[in-house]
């Protein structure tokens, strides 16, 4: 570059860089802007520098190496617009294909509330006919039972009723109380010969005042003279193994 003489007055263009310009209106020439380029880290630095972009040549060359360089304009190191544009675009479908993704996951996720909810009102449906047709099958035998037995034990809580119709029979008895896992009641007919019938093993899971249970007889009715109940261990037994916790009288 071209050394400065006595009377040109410095003037700091850039503190970091130390370097003065040599044109008489403050402004960078070719070769103090060589000066200048040697001393930045970056064009990104130099474009940012207003001071030293307003006059600067958009291109030039290197007095000591002969090799040319292209300065950039401030404001113009970002993305082409075009790029810019596209990119904006992609963003955008990419926000959308996001917002469709959540709103088809909600759209499946209440559909399968929907069902689920359908199937539980279907499950109560079939439930709730299956209780009505029990219950009308228990009235039907109350009102048009055939047989009637009283059950008695020692213990004055412990009584019951079987009601016989047919083939179907109504039993309701208290004072019974839960059993072990292993252990459960079990209901007998006792027929004209003496002989008990095993009838229907009796499910209670809780104590209550009064039990009722709806059982389709192994025989008819016309042969049946006296009913029991007695406990029993495992699955069930073909004939009583220990004494009736309540029995009818012959």
């Amino acid at each position: 570059g071209r050394p400065f003489t006595e009377t040109q007055e410095p003037v700091a263009v850039n503190a970091a860089a130390g370097i003065t310009p040599a044109s008489p209106d403050g402004f960078a020439d070719e070769d103090s802007f060589a000066q200048v380029m040697e001393g930045y880290a970056s064009t990104q630095q130099l474009s940012d520098n207003p001071l030293l972009m307003r006059k600067a040549p958009q291109a030039y060359v290197d007095q000591q190496t002969g090799q040319r360089f292209v300065v950039p304009r401030r404001g113009t190191l970002g993305p082409p617009t075009a790029e810019r544009e596209v990119l904006g675009q992609r963003r955008r479908r990419t926000g959308w294909r996001i917002i469709w993704g959540l709103l088809s996951l909600a759209t499946v996720g209440a559909v399968l509330l929907i069902a689920a909810y359908q199937r539980n009102l279907q499950q109560q449906l079939i439930t709730t006919q299956a209780l009505v047709a029990d219950v009308q099958a228990q009235m039907a035998v109350v009102s048009r039972a055939n047989r009637a037995l009283s059950l008695r034990a020692e213990d004055p809580t412990l009584q019951g009723t079987l009601l016989i119709r047919g083939q179907q029979a109504l039993l309701s008895i208290s004072g019974l109380q839960p059993l072990p896992r292993a252990q459960h009641y079990q209901l007998w007919l006792r027929t004209g010969d003496g002989n008990y019938r095993a009838a229907a093993v009796l499910p209670l899971e809780q104590a209550q005042a009064t039990h009722w249970f709806f059982v389709e007889l192994p025989t008819d009715s016309v042969q049946v003279i006296g009913a029991g109940v007695s406990i029993e261990a495992g699955t069930g037994s073909a004939q009583p193994t220990l004494p009736m916790v309540v029995e009818s009288g012959s």
